[in-house]
Parts: C-alpha cells; sequence; structure tokens
C-alpha cells in the first residue's frame, strides 16, 4: 500500500505550497490514481481507513472547479467499492466515515445550497451523482430501519433518503434523473 502513502505524503506537501497550479495538477493526478486503485484493485476496507484523508481531500476538492469531476469520481468509486450489505460489516465502518461527509454537502453553504442558488449545473450534477451513490451503495442499510427498533444511525438514513428527495427536486431534469434508479431500488425493496 505504498502508493497510497506516497499520495497521502505529496498531498500534504503540496497543501503546504501555495503554487495553486501545480497543487491542482498534483491533486488531478492522485485523484485519478485513487479512482484507478480503488475501481480495480481490492483494497481491504481497515487499510482504507488508514488513509481516509485522501478521501477528505476528495471532499474538500469539491469547491474547486478544476478538480469537480475527478473528485466526484473517486468518491463515486469509493463507495461502489465498498457497499453495504447484511453480510459486509467490515464496510460499516467506511460508512461512519463516509456519510457524515455527504451529509454535509447539504449543509455546508459553499457546497449544495450555493450550487442550487447559482443553478451550477456541473456542481449540482457531481453532487446528485455522490448522494445517490451513496443511497445506492448503502440501500441494505438504509433499509435495515424496517427490521431494526428506531435505531441510532435513524437519524442519519432519514437524512440521506432527504438529501436524496431534494436531487430529485432539481429543476433541471436530466440532474434529476439520476436519482430515479435508487427511487425504483428504494420502492422495490420496500415491497
Amino acid at each position: 500500500m505504498s502508493v497510497l502513502r506516497q499520495a497521502e505524503q505529496q498531498l500534504q506537501q503540496q497543501q503546504q505550497q501555495h503554487e495553486m497550479t501545480v497543487v491542482l495538477q498534483h491533486f488531478e493526478k492522485i485523484f485519478l490514481c485513487l479512482q484507478t486503485w480503488l475501481r480495480y484493485t481490492r483494497i481491504h476496507p481497515q487499510v482504507m481507513e488508514k488513509y481516509f484523508y485522501l478521501i477528505h481531500a476528495a471532499f474538500r476538492a469539491l469547491t474547486q472547479i478544476k478538480l469537480l469531476e475527478v473528485s466526484v469520481d473517486v468518491i463515486v468509486e469509493l463507495m461502489r467499492s465498498y457497499p453495504t450489505s447484511p453480510n459486509a460489516q467490515s464496510n460499516s465502518m467506511m460508512y461512519q466515515r463516509v456519510v457524515p461527509c455527504v451529509l454535509a454537502l447539504q449543509t455546508q453553504p459553499e457546497h449544495f445550497t450555493q450550487a442550487m442558488r447559482e443553478e451550477d449545473h456541473d456542481r449540482l450534477r457531481g453532487y446528485c451523482r455522490i448522494v445517490i451513490e451513496l443511497g445506492e451503495s448503502c440501500m441494505s442499510w438504509i433499509l435495515s430501519a424496517a427490521t431494526e427498533q428506531q435505531g441510532e444511525d435513524q437519524p442519519l438514513k432519514d437524512q440521506v433518503v432527504d438529501l436524496a428527495l431534494l436531487c430529485s427536486a432539481i429543476p433541471d431534469n436530466e440532474i434529476a434523473s439520476i436519482t430515479l434508479n435508487f427511487w425504483y431500488r428504494f420502492v422495490h425493496n420496500l415491497e
């Protein structure tokens, strides 16, 4: 896992420098590398947990228009790599860290609210992709409320569904349609 360690060190070094163009180029390369690793290599969740700094960096990079697409791709790939299921308990630690980051997209004004106000379709599309991937990849976790008493995770589950609903209400039909598969699976699993 030395590649992840090197990527983490590179990110920390670049954040300390002030040459923004160089920093953005390095972030883009690191995120592309991480996305490829997540897509084609099975990285054990406990190992990925050690390098969650890289995922936090991807969430922070969502405010940089030049890094938006690659940041979204990294976050989406992470969630695809670690879906929840009744027998995937090892992935639950990952979601304990990912869910609050995704929910922060709604509560932090520089993200969802600003994108809605400015009608920034690129950012809205990216945020919607993240939210819906979270919903789809942790569908079993969201729906586990039906079999449990209202557990401590219930408010988080409700917020994920509410955020998916907010994505459905985006005025641009192309972006709002990203949510359709989530809603189909959600209703189908409730039946």
